[in-house]
């Protein structure tokens, strides 16, 4: 069984409805895509300094919504940002340099043998986990286990 883990930048596209995000959503098994702890901090943050601007903001209050009903659809598929992927961030942090948030993600779907889902793929590619960029990347092209077909 493949487990995969969506980054922000996925979540963001199910809440516009990506037409490239949901088509490759309607190719798996519900019960096979995580979350990560730190997807719900980056996504709640911008809704929180949205409707601290304005309380009654209704594209911030459709996000509050949608991530209200993702968060209990996800309850038991919540994957942490703990001790063992933190230090593995920041092995990957060190290495690189690069983004941090990215390394998260890298970093969490590594130490849960899951295959990340990230708009960014090009930007973690090579680091151990295997990434898929529902964007970019044919549903086609892509076996159950989100490694590229020959």
């Amino acid at each position: 069984m493949t487990r995969y883990l969506l980054d922000n930048n996925v979540v963001r596209g199910m809440m516009a409805n990506n037409p490239e995000v949901m088509k490759w959503l309607g190719t798996v098994d519900d019960s096979d895509i995580w979350l990560a702890s730190h997807t719900i901090y980056e996504s709640r943050k911008g809704i929180e300094r949205e409707l601290k601007k304005n309380p009654v903001n209704p594209g911030a209050l459709k996000g509050q919504a949608f991530l209200d009903d993702l968060e209990a659809r996800f309850k038991d598929r919540i994957a942490p940002f703990d001790a063992v992927a933190a230090k593995e961030a920041a092995r990957l942090v060190a290495d690189s340099g690069a983004n941090e948030k990215d390394r998260m993600y890298v970093a969490v779907a590594k130490v849960n043998d899951m295959t990340l889902i990230s708009r960014n793929a090009k930007d973690v590619k090579g680091l151990g986990v295997p990434v898929l960029n529902p964007y970019t990347d044919p549903v086609d092209r892509f076996d159950r286990v989100g490694k590229r077909r020959a």
